[in-house]
Formats: structure tokens, sequence, C-alpha cells
């Protein structure tokens, strides 16, 4: 048997003098239900209460939906007519106009009902919040809380800074003295019923921050106070600076120079790029342990794609480099060398000398790349050792092999080495 179900397009009109219902079947409907006995009216009402009851039991998936939506609306409604009643009020559930955002409240505030979620309901009764509530036959809200969740009324910058700044109001008023809330933080906070009876609104998702860059990009611009995020709100976070990375934006070449004079001072001279590896670890480390913000520290791989070497990096930071990094002629700037030339013959050479001269023989490999090592890779003249790689790359296919040619060149008056 197929029924045919009633859609109103429009707010419920008001019903006809002398009839119950603005629907005409519905009014005829209940003439025929009055002409049944005394006893017969009740199990009939015992048997449309049970189906309303329970609105998980209808033919179709999608009835299933719509009829769990209604239930929810019309107790929705019946709820805030009690609270009105509460306040001395005379309310019945045609009188109150149930809002989404009243809707969202009464939901947190009676999880044991098992209400589907607001946007649930408007997807599943035809789309917006006005034509759920005709599907329910309840009171139309105004048109303030249609612009409240419309679509088209996206959040603007004062709405979410506003609210951002309202919770760490709120986080102070409870005894947190410096409150640093995360996207999660402020979420529980925005769903509590006393803010969602707020007539302000608050984002209750991600979705109004990734507007303007993402929750911490928005919260560095809240807390500056001076306008929405800009692109240095958002290159801050790649290094962590207030906590999950955001692939938004690149550094400034100042901060990655700015960077590797800052490990430069903590080492007290130029830094080897393991060096500044070892010094950002640490930074972050000690800011986890104190419970501070990181550092905006780039890691090496971000300054050697921007700059094509760490010489070249340092160049640029106006410290002295370990090589020789050619310049560009058009920018002035310096570029990578070729991978065969970051330590020149001259360099290798002298790297060899030097430590042949504090060693002596056997001048052997292992000798030799322990002492590197203990020199942490810095020379007498602060410039960069070169490492057996070097020696080996350098030299390497020299029928006498790598290392005894690198030696016989760096050491033309002779040398021990493993006989």
């Amino acid at each position: 048997m197929s029924t045919t179900t009633h859609i109103p397009t429009s707010a419920p009109p008001s019903p006809p003098r002398g009839a119950l219902f603005s629907d005409p079947t519905a009014n005829a409907l209940f003439s025929a239900f009055l002409t049944l006995e005394e006893g017969l009216q009740h199990l009939f009402h015992q048997e449309v209460g049970l189906r309303l009851a329970i609105p998980y039991d209808r033919d179709s998936a999608q009835e299933t939906r719509e009829a769990q939506a209604i239930a929810a609306l019309r107790e929705g409604a019946e709820l805030l007519a009690d609270e009105a009643r509460q306040r001395g009020e005379e309310a019945t559930v045609s009188d109150v106009k149930l809002t989404e955002r009243e809707y969202s409240r009464l939901r947190v505030e009676h999880p044991e009902r098992d209400w589907p979620a607001a946007s649930n309901v408007r997807r599943w009764l035809g789309g917006s919040w006005e034509g759920a509530l005709r599907r329910a036959y309840l009171e139309a809200t105004d048109a303030g809380d249609i612009a409240w969740r419309s679509s088209g009324h996206a959040f603007v910058w004062e709405e979410v800074s506003t609210a951002m700044l309202d919770c760490d109001e709120d986080m102070r008023a409870a005894g947190d003295p410096d409150p640093d809330p995360g996207l999660d933080d402020f979420l529980a906070w925005a769903h509590q019923p006393d803010i969602l009876r707020n007539p302000k609104r608050q984002p209750l998702s991600q979705t109004p921050f990734n507007r303007f860059g993402g929750y911490h990009a928005c919260r560095r611009a809240a807390l500056r106070g001076d306008g929405p995020p800009t692109p240095d709100d958002s290159w801050h976070l790649r290094s962590g600076f207030f906590g999950r990375p955001t692939p938004r934006g690149p550094y400034p070449d100042s901060l990655l120079e700015d960077a590797i004079r800052e490990a430069s001072t903590s080492l007290g001279r130029v830094p080897l790029a393991r060096e500044y590896t070892s010094f950002r670890e640490e930074e972050f480390a000690r800011a986890a342990k104190e419970g501070r913000p990181r550092k905006p520290l780039p890691s090496y791989s971000k300054i050697v794609k921007r700059y094509g070497s760490w010489d070249a990096a340092l160049v640029a930071a106006g410290l002295e480099p370990f090589g020789a990094p050619r310049l560009d002629r058009a920018t002035g700037r310096a570029v990578a060398m070729g991978p065969r030339n970051r330590i020149s013959d001259e360099d290798l050479s002298s790297s060899l000398r030097e430590a042949y001269e504090e060693l002596g023989p056997p001048f052997t490999v292992n000798a030799y790349v322990a002492w590197q090592r203990r020199k942490s890779g810095i020379g007498k003249s602060g410039r960069r050792l070169a490492s057996y790689a070097c020696v080996y790359g350098r030299y390497r296919g020299a029928p006498e092999g790598a290392w005894r040619a690198a030696c016989d060149k760096a050491l033309p008056n002779g040398w021990q080495g493993v006989r």
C-alpha cells in the first residue's frame, strides 16, 4: 500500500476556524478517529505512540532518517517549551522557535536522547533549517537565525578573532593565567551549553579557521589584535612555532639567515651542517621540556634547498664558509658549487697535512677518521676538514688506491702508512 507524504513548502498556515490542523487530511483522519469507541481510541493512541517513540522502523533508510530528524525537532521544541514554563512564561510547542543554535545546545545537554547533528537534520529534511522546521510542523525562526546558519554567510574575521579572545578570557577566569588553547580545546569550549546560548556566533568546527589560513595562524593574528592573519603568521608554523606545522607560505630569507646566525652565536663559531641540525633539535627539546612555543628554526634541508649548499647559506648569513662557494653574477648571491668542488684539492691536501703533523706514522685511514671526528671537522684555520668520504670520492680509481694517492699528493716528502 503506497502512501503520499505531504511536505509543506512554506510556513504551516493557521488551521481554519473550528479545525485543529492546517492540513485537511489530518482533520479528516482525526474526525474518523473520534468515531471510534473509547477503548479503540486508547489502543489507537498506544500504537501511534509506539510508532513515534521508535523512529527507526521505517520502510527505507531515507524514511528512517526523516523520522529521526522530525522526532528530534519535536522533542527539542518540547524541551524548549518546558524551559520557558519553568521561567514562568506561558509556552507550548507551537509557540517556541527552535533555532539551530538552541537545538545544538539541547543536543549537548541531553546526549541520552541520541539526536542527529543539526547538519544532518538540515540535509535529511530539505537542506535548510527553516525547511526542516516546516517538515516537523514547528514555528519558523526569525531571519536572524537563518543568516546565522546559512551556507552563504561565512564567518568574518571579527567573529573568529572575538571568539578566540573570549575563549582565552573564560580560561583565565577559570584559573589559567596564561591560556594557550589548541583547536580541540577551543572547540570543547565553543560546544559548552552556556556558550551555545550566547547570541554571538562561535566557530564550531575547523572550517571557519581554514578560511583565514588555519587555526594557529588565526590565533597568532588574534593575539596581535591588528587584523586577519598575514603570510608572516603562516611561515612561523612551518617550524612548529605554535605546534603542528603547516604547508602555508615559504620561509623568508631573513628567517633562514637569522637561524644560522643564532646557531653560530650559540656554538661560538661557524656551525657545520650537522651541528646546526643538533642545535635545532636541542632547542626544540628544551622548548618542549619548558612548555613554551618552539622558535621558528627551519630544517637543514629547507636551507640547502633555498641556497643550494650549506656554504652558500653561510655566505648569505654573513658568515665565513668552509669552502669557497661561487657567486651568481646576476644576483650576487652565493649558489651551490659542483659536488666535487665543495672542498678544493688544496683544502683536502691541507687537511691531510695537518692530520699527519699531529698523528705521525703510521698514517692510516682509521687514524685519520678518528682524528677528524675529534676535531669536529674543523681545522686550525677554522675551515672544514675533508672527510675520508671526500678523499675517497676525489681519488677513487687511482691505481695505487684512493688513500695512498691522496697522501702522495698531500705529503710529497714521503709518509708512512700501512705497509
